[in-house]
């Protein structure tokens, strides 16, 4: 507990530090789901063994979470009372009320495991928040009050907080266009907080009232349909007979929306919208007929938690063949939440069964799943104490004892076979087999066929064997990334390894992979990976680069970048772009996608951008534009980039670097010479150290160009012995040698020129 005088408390950084190994361990213990009374009994432990002299807000805040957690609110307190009060009466007066409110915020969060103690703590805090200027409350402020309050139980209060959320925002002029939904996000909170109460009643005329909000919306108030469905996914729970009207106007809005990926991944959600609320009106055969049109991967989805409702509703609705294969599905994609869910549902349905007295189960997917579980990471916690080995094989003659699903088992035995024992000629044929159901034709599956077949017949003979198709988008896509980059890796080193063939079947992939995502996105129709718009634009890329680079297909593979920004962009996308326009000599467009580029980049990030990687071109094409004005803005930006790398990212990027600064530097001094060769002046020793030729040869042009010959001719001859540096020299550095060659003679020859004919020259 606190003590400010006791000399060995902790206290600075010596309580920072220990702050930050309790909190790690605890978070440790929690992810290693250690039953919760002994990691609070542990906390308590950690705790009692020091005494603590916690000089800041945060240190206070901390030290009192912790105490609270550790299950002792009473040394929380004391922690809040003591040097909590200590922190207050030190800051300076513009802080004290701020500091105030954390303090009573904390105290609140400490007491909230009981009602009574908690009930004047929050009320003072709501008095204190209430009671500032509305320029020094905040909407987190006003949040954070309301959720401790509904959690403690304090539900007229939790409701005064979401009131007085309210008023902040009414009072925030920035937040005009957004009074709508500020007004029916109360009600909603208001809502949900009668619902907990138990107040049924009130619970719907506040979500009425959320309604009503956006639907008497003034003009020019900002309601797009990610509203919309917020509104409804508010309302499954508190008036699933309203969610069909929102459905409607969803469905309306999105006929608006321009892109095809993004209005189908609307239509996506509006079909588990209506599905939910179905289901909460007791329409179960409805829900799940409307379910199917809701159960594709979305890039918004955390996990697959819809999958896991599914599961239960088919449970539910006695239809427990299509259950069991649904959930054999989740697992095997070990998809996030529903493949766990499922492995309970089916450790529960053998248990029920009887399997384990010898009676076979309803349906092999269930011991199937069980098997596949158990070589996973994620869930071989199934195995429980039993050993992996015998567990796997067990479930799987259970399984097979079923008679039915075999291409199934087939597929779960064949990777098997692969990742325990590389048994991959008994592996082949299994995974063949199993690939004829689209629905096993995975990404998981696909490329370990391919695989067999290379260790097996040799990566040129293998090639030639027969195409295995891929059932979704997703598997296609990552099909072709893993024969790309990943299954050369799992061959012998020194393998063959016909790098344009293997790349022409991942062109194969991705094709089929574009193919199956807009045939989704045009219908509706297809299976679960299809859906990804992100996957998809990802793809897009992927087939846009092996266009450009194998095919010399640029206006392919610019048509494929435009889909892939319009769906979901990435800088990749603009350089792509860039390079191809570059490619078709289109000088004013690479212009254009260049400067797209770099304010893409600047603003969202690009961690492998190199701008001195075209900046040396747009100078070029610039002054051959007549657009030499603009070289400057160009230079900034290169300087711009350099000083944000550290000396590491500095050194990979030296040579482009000192190429692109000594190229532009040319480039401008035709118009702007004088600025130019200040500029080069300042650089050349560390140009010249840097010892690459082509930047040495061009600031040699500069110098050539502005008269300063002897400089220049000193510049070409450092440039030559750089260039007789290089050990293995290339056909670049044959072209350098010539060009640099050539410059040297145009030099001597305007030297030359430049001497006055009547003066003796020795």
């Amino acid at each position: 507990m606190s003590n400010h005088t006791h000399s060995s408390a902790l206290s600075a950084g010596a309580l920072e530090a220990f702050l930050d190994d309790t909190e790690e361990a605890l978070e440790a213990q929690c992810q290693d789901e250690l039953a919760p009374s002994l990691i609070q009994d542990n906390l308590r432990a950690a705790l009692q063994r020091h005494t603590y002299r916690a000089d800041t807000l945060a240190s206070v805040r901390r030290l009192a979470r912790l105490w609270h957690r550790a299950g002792a609110p009473d040394a929380a307190l004391q922690v809040l009372d003591g040097d909590g009060q200590a922190v207050l009466a030190a800051v300076p007066d513009g802080e004290r009320e701020a500091t105030q409110l954390t303090l009573a915020l904390t105290r609140v969060e400490v007491l909230g495991d009981d009602a009574a103690r908690a009930l004047p703590a929050a009320e003072a805090a709501h008095a204190l928040l209430n009671g500032m200027a509305h320029n020094a409350q905040s909407q987190d402020a006003w949040d954070y009050l309301g959720a401790l309050a509904g959690r403690a139980g304090l539900f007229e209060l939790e409701r005064r907080c979401a009131e007085g959320r309210y008023a902040y925002q009414c009072a925030q002029a920035a937040r005009a266009p957004y009074r709508a939904f500020d007004k029916a996000h109360t009600a909603l909170w208001r809502a949900h907080s009668y619902a907990r109460e138990g107040v049924a009643t009130q619970a719907q005329a506040a979500a009425v009232s959320a309604i009503k909000a956006f639907h008497d919306a003034a003009p020019g108030q900002d309601l797009d349909v990610n509203d919309w469905l917020y509104l409804g996914d508010s309302l499954v729970t508190l008036l699933p007979e309203g969610v069909d009207a929102i459905v409607e106007r969803v469905h309306a809005m999105a006929a608006d929306v321009p892109v095809l990926p993004h209005r189908r991944e609307i239509a996506v959600r509006a079909a588990r919208l209506r599905a939910r609320a179905l289901y909460r009106q007791g329409a179960l055969a409805e829900a799940l007929e409307a379910a199917r049109a809701g159960r594709y991967v979305l890039g918004c989805d955390e996990n697959d938690e819809f999958s896991a409702l599914m599961l239960d509703w088919l449970l539910e609705a006695g239809r427990h063949g299509q259950a069991a294969a649904l959930a054999f599905e989740c697992v095997f994609n070990e998809r996030p939440v529903s493949s766990d869910h499922a492995c309970r549902v089916a450790l529960a349905q053998l248990a029920d069964d009887g399997t384990r007295s010898g009676r076979s189960a309803s349906s092999p997917y269930w011991p199937l799943l069980l098997a596949w579980a158990s070589t996973v990471e994620a869930t071989a916690w199934v195995v429980g104490d039993h050993d992996p080995a015998g567990f796997f094989k067990a479930h799987l003659q259970v399984a097979r004892a079923g008679g039915v699903a075999m291409a199934a088992i087939d597929a779960v035995e064949g990777l098997h076979l692969i990742d325990s024992a590389q048994d991959y000629a008994a592996a082949l044929p299994l995974l063949e087999s199993a690939a004829r159901d689209p629905e096993l034709a995975t990404s998981a599956v696909v490329p370990k066929i391919w695989l067999c077949r290379m260790q097996l017949h040799g990566v040129e003979q293998a090639l030639q064997m027969p195409f295995v198709d891929t059932g979704s988008a997703g598997w296609s896509y990552n099909t072709g990334v893993m024969l790309e980059y990943g299954t050369r890796d799992e061959l012998a080193p020194g393998s063959a390894w016909p790098k344009e063939a293997v790349e022409a079947l991942a062109t194969r992939y991705y094709e089929r992979g574009l193919a199956q995502f807009e045939r989704f996105f045009e219908t509706g129709q297809g299976m679960y990976r299809d859906g990804g718009v992100h996957p998809y634009s990802m793809l897009c890329n992927n087939l846009a680069i092996d266009y450009r680079r194998h095919k010399s297909d640029y206006h392919g593979a610019i048509a494929l970048h435009r889909k892939g920004i319009e769906a979901s962009p990435f800088a990749e996308h603009y350089e792509g772009v860039m390079y191809c326009l570059l490619l078709l000599k289109d000088e004013v467009g690479f212009l254009d996608a260049a400067d797209q580029l770099w304010h893409y980049a600047a603003r969202y990030g690009y961690s492998r951008h190199s701008p001195a990687g075209y900046i040396i071109d747009v100078a070029k094409c610039l002054h051959r534009q007549e657009r030499d004005r603009e070289i400057p803005v160009w230079l900034e930006r290169l300087e711009q980039w350099w000083d944000s790398l550290d000396e590491e990212e500095r050194s990979e990027h030296a040579y482009r670097y000192w190429d692109t600064l000594s190229v532009t530097l040319y480039y401008m001094g035709y118009t702007q010479e004088a600025t130019a060769l200040a500029r080069l002046d300042a650089v050349l020793p560390a140009l010249c150290a840097a010892s690459e030729p082509l930047a040495t040869r061009m600031a040699a042009n500069s110098l050539s160009r502005a008269g300063q010959h002897e400089r220049a001719l000193v510049l070409y001859r450092q440039a030559l012995a750089q260039l007789d540096r290089v050990e293995q020299p290339d056909p670049w550095h044959v072209e350098q040698r010539t060009q640099t060659l050539s410059n040297m003679a145009d030099c001597e020859q305007a030297m030359r020129a430049s001497r006055p004919w009547w003066r003796f020259w020795k």
